[in-house]
């Protein structure tokens, strides 16, 4: 198999991913524009909370093992021994988003209260699909048409109904229903795996293994995807809206860049069984990855003023130098993104993936000190969320160095999974 077929092939998975697992940020080309214009700069903000609460609700429904459990299919792990234990887990976690998202409405909770709710229940939902069975045989073609199906549907009703009913809450209720769509079309595409209501697997086992995991993420969220629901304790909402228009289509780069340490998990599992090799490719994401992020965020700094006026129009100008100054964490977030997916998930450094998302929450601290000790000024909060990823990017190339140095992989390779 020729260097040039096994890259084509990976660039062939990453757009695949970056089109099904990211093609919300596809539909945001339409999306974005709307919502703005129809919502206004305080509609924006109250939208921005939700969609930051929806990151802490799929982790929460998700648990953190998305990637753990894809990178043990790839290494041979049937899914059937899984799936019943894990579907009555996120059963259990979406239930509790649910009652609090009821209480919520039925106390006439403040709307923030409500879309912060809304938020964590549109991301349960993301979070109730199959597709970590589709990511693990490196099925991306599949996980890409049941995600744009998904996407679409929330696209068609949003340009329907939010020039009818403008209101913040409308846009996160039909992406609910829009995952909802993609979740069910999942468990359809898997139907030929066994669930037959047994597992090998208990609940408790798995609620082990994501333990750290899932606080690593849910920590990670807070000082990047999440992070507009902290900066609401000391930004005003009006800030807040062009903070978010700002960070969103930061975020949305992101997780295009994400794609490619997604695409290249099943690859990384599967050469874990030779150590060389793999660190060796661990080496050349890395570089891959950051280069990539680079490339993007030089295109998204020149192309800042067309892409706002464009998207938002002349309401969110000021929102032009917050994303010039946004956009150079990519490169960082980019090559956290690797290393975390496709080394420290597929080895299972809990260790690792927690220190990272600890230091990170521990500096998103500091950045919101920051913010507020400056009056809420818009500039310090995308300077101190830059900042941020930058050293967390270090924090993570050490500990990938730190596993290589100290074989890791030696324990690894030989090691059963948690689970059997």
């Amino acid at each position: 198999m020729s260097t040039l077929g096994n890259l084509v092939r990976l660039a062939r998975d990453v757009m695949l991913v970056s089109l099904g697992k990211y093609g919300q940020y596809v539909v945001t080309l339409v999306t974005v524009p709307l919502c703005a214009r129809l919502l206004g700069v305080e509609g924006t903000g109250l939208l921005a909370v939700s969609t930051a609460a929806y990151f802490f609700g799929s982790i929460f429904v998700d648990w953190g093992l998305t990637q753990i459990l894809a990178a043990r299919t790839g290494r041979g792990t049937p899914a059937s021994s899984i799936r019943a234990a894990y579907a009555k887990l996120r059963a259990i976690s979406f239930s509790l988003i649910s009652l609090g998202l009821a209480i919520a409405l039925l106390s006439s909770a403040p709307p923030l209260l409500v879309m912060v709710a809304l938020g964590l229940f549109a991301g349960g939902v993301s979070s109730l699909g199959e597709e970590w069975i589709l990511i693990g045989r490196g099925q991306f073609a599949r996980i890409a048409g049941i995600q744009m199906t998904g996407r679409i549907v929330y696209l068609v009703s949003l340009v329907l109904l939010l020039p009818m009913v403008r209101q913040p809450w409308l846009p996160m209720t039909l992406l609910a229903a829009g995952n909802l769509v993609s979740a069910t079309l999942s468990w359809i595409a898997v139907r030929a795996t066994d669930f037959d209501g047994s597992s090998d697997t208990s609940v408790r086992t798995l609620l082990r293994d994501g333990r750290s995991p899932a606080v690593a993420r849910l920590l990670a969220a807070g000082y990047g995807q999440g992070s507009s629901v902290y900066f609401s304790l000391v930004v005003a909402i009006p800030a807040l809206g062009l903070f978010s228009a700002a960070d969103k289509l930061t975020r949305a780069a992101g997780s295009a860049l994400d794609a490619f340490g997604l695409a290249l998990l099943p690859r990384m599992s599967k050469s874990m069984s030779v150590q060389e090799r793999f660190w060796a490719s661990a080496r050349k994401a890395t570089w891959a990855a950051f280069c990539l992020g680079l490339l993007v965020a030089a295109c998204l700094f020149l192309a800042a003023p067309l892409v706002i006026w464009v998207l938002y129009g002349d309401g969110f100008g000021e929102a032009i130098g917050l994303l010039q100054v946004l956009v150079w964490l990519l490169p960082a977030s980019a090559t956290s993104s690797m290393l975390s997916t496709s080394v420290l998930y597929v080895v299972e450094d809990s260790k690792g993936i927690l220190g990272g998302a600890v230091l990170g929450t521990g500096l998103g601290g500091v950045a919101l000190l920051m913010t507020g000790l400056s009056g809420g000024d818009a500039v310090v909060m995308v300077i101190s969320v830059a900042a941020v990823e930058w050293l967390v990017m270090s924090f993570n190339i050490l500990r990938v160095r730190y596993l290589r140095i100290n074989g890791r992989m030696a324990t690894m390779s030989t090691r059963e999974p948690a689970s059997t």
